[in-house]
């Protein structure tokens, strides 16, 4: 209390101990090289709802054909009859790729995830005559351990076991005051810095070999800014900015795999392989902003600003560390223009903000899950030039303050909404493509397609009733919900794999989800007063039981399959809060 410092300390333990992830399997061979949806994998697996769905399909068709055409050889109407059922089970899975049962796995081993975080933390506020000063830092570490059926089947096709650990050191300075020699100036400036080391292990049995993977990258960040904001007139306020930026990434990769049958009688030998790579990667960036307030409630702003993400290694191969497209991706840089509004009225009852945006983005860094024939690999690629640009609405609403008794008037409305318009302006890559018994690389263009798990249009709602029962305590009812519109999750406008003939497989939207909403509730009560920091609340998440997935993967290059994982189902439950 006799001196200018608040000093305030954090420390957070977390154990986490759950079942893997999991998801559903649709296969795509139906003998040969035809390929229809619903069918078999790489292995002969099938699963069993489309194949439940293709027995009920098949003797429709073979009625129906073998009512239009008396003689026809059995042969023919066999073949007829699969290929007509064939093509109506695509239709329907290219309709709503999700089986009735889309939460029961056929896998040989669910496996387990288990997740340790410590962090610790402090703040520093140290408050001058002339200005004040923050100090942040923490340090964080975490260990993890995760089995995983990948191939979400009952084949020993591609299972693994991963294991990373890592931690991190950060620090920031932050000088500012709201003065300048004699000129009202706000300013900031400062510096901060971080460090981070990540070791990583996998093991993954691929068919005929076991493969193991160890990478380990250290992270060295660092940065200085300053920023003032001045208002050279009674309503126009003028911000600015710059921040110099460095990064430097070390990645030590080490690959070696072993032959799941050797010759017996032969010493089985090792694939090994590795390689490293250093980069550092720094740029200045900026922002400018001036704001013209037109009353106390509303206002407008314009703001420019450019950013940069610094490059990024790929830890999924050990032989690319240095190959610019596979091994690393090279930094992204943005320029952002916006222009907003902020208002508020009706005796503050409403209030909100409304802004316009575009995005320019040079390098855009794109998170992918890419494939051959040797595997699935988790890679970031860069689009060589990539565009957004939308609108976004945030408004609130307590419309029974001061009209109805102080103890219901607390009922609260907060709309949100989007518009987004991206693309990618100019994205070539190479991927490998399987021609007979050959793997080809093809030059693959995604150019002018959306960007991946970027909707059109999204809006959410929340609406909550707090009701004040006196020494009964406090209770508060909620409603939710959130509408997102169609959303691809590949760059192909969720159309899947293209050919190597540069033809997509399937229509768009089967790789994503098409437009959905979903249902909130809760209902929380505390104890008269508040302070004993007690909260209990009972909740259903999901209520209607919406079906669509987190996320989906199309890997008919290395497996004749797409991997599905579902998002959770309708979940009830409750809680218990207590904070001292």
């Amino acid at each position: 209390p006799d001196t200018p410092l608040d000093l305030t300390l954090r420390v957070e333990l977390s154990h986490l101990n759950r079942d893997s992830t999991t998801g559903q399997h649709i296969g795509q061979y139906w003998g040969g090289n035809q390929v229809f949806l619903g069918g078999r994998d790489a292995q002969g697996y099938q699963d069993p709802d489309n194949l439940s769905r293709f027995n009920e399909l098949y003797p429709v068709y073979e009625a129906r054909l073998l009512a239009d055409n008396p003689g026809i050889p059995a042969r023919q109407l066999q073949n007829r009859a699969n290929r007509l059922a064939r093509r109506r089970l695509q239709k329907e899975l290219l309709k709503s790729p999700l089986d009735q049962h889309p939460y029961r796995g056929d896998l040989d081993r669910p496996g387990r995830t288990i997740l340790e975080t410590h962090i610790a933390s402090m703040t520093g506020l140290l408050d001058f005559d002339a200005f004040d000063v923050e100090v942040n830092g923490g340090f964080l570490d975490y260990r993890k351990s995760e089995r995983r059926d990948t191939d979400l089947s009952p084949n020993l096709a591609f299972p693994s076991a991963t294991s990373d650990q890592g931690w991190e050191v950060y620090g920031d300075l932050k000088i500012s005051g709201d003065q300048i020699l004699d000129f009202p100036i706000e300013w900031a400036t400062g510096l901060w810095g971080m460090t981070e080391q990540v070791e990583a292990h996998n093991e993954q049995l691929v068919f005929a070999e076991t493969r193991f993977l160890d990478y380990q990258q250290e992270i060295y960040s660092f940065g200085v800014f300053a920023e003032g904001r001045y208002e050279f007139l009674e309503a126009f306020t003028l911000a600015g900015g710059v921040r110099y930026n460095s990064e430097r990434k070390d990645m030590e990769l080490h690959g070696l795999a072993f032959p799941n049958n050797p010759i017996p009688g032969v010493p089985p030998i090792p694939r090994r392989s590795g390689s490293r790579n250093q980069r550092t990667w720094d740029y200045m960036t900026g922002f400018g902003e001036i704001r013209y307030d037109f009353t106390e409630e509303f206002a407008t702003y314009v703001k420019f600003s450019r950013g940069f993400k610094a490059g990024h290694f790929n830890g999924a191969r050990a032989t690319f560390a240095k190959d610019p497209g596979r091994g690393y991706a090279d930094p992204e840089h943005i320029d952002a223009f916006e222009w907003g509004l902020e208002f508020g009225g009706w005796a503050g009852r409403v209030s909100g903000l409304a802004n316009f945006f575009y995005y320019n983005y040079d390098n855009y860094q794109v998170f992918r899950l890419t494939t051959n024939t040797g595997g699935i690999f988790q890679t970031i690629q860069n689009s060589k030039r990539a565009r957004n640009y939308g609108a976004e609405l945030d408004l609130t609403i307590t419309p029974l303050e001061g009209y109805v008794p102080e103890a219901i008037e607390g009922l609260r409305i907060n709309l949100r909404g989007g518009w987004l318009e991206t693309s990618y302006l100019e994205f070539v890559n190479q991927e490998q493509r399987q021609l007979g018994s050959a793997s080809l690389g093809v030059s693959i263009d995604y150019s002018g397609n959306p960007l991946i798990s970027a909707p059109n249009l999204q809006f959410t709602g929340t609406f909550t009733w707090a009701f004040d029962l006196g020494r009964y305590g406090l209770i508060t009812p909620q409603y939710d919900f959130t509408w997102s519109d169609d959303v691809p999750f590949d760059p192909n406008r969720g159309r899947g794999e293209l050919d190597i003939f540069g033809e997509s497989r399937w229509s768009p939207y089967f790789i994503g989800n098409r437009a959905f909403v979903l249902h909130n509730v809760r209902l929380s009560w505390e104890p008269a007063g508040g302070a004993s920091g007690l909260t209990v609340a009972g909740w259903c998440r999901n209520l209607t039981d919406e079906r669509y997935l987190e996320f989906a993967v199309d890997i008919t290059t290395f497996n004749g399959q797409s991997l599905n994982f579902v998002a959770d189902p309708r979940s009830c439950g409750a809680d218990v809060r207590f904070s001292f």
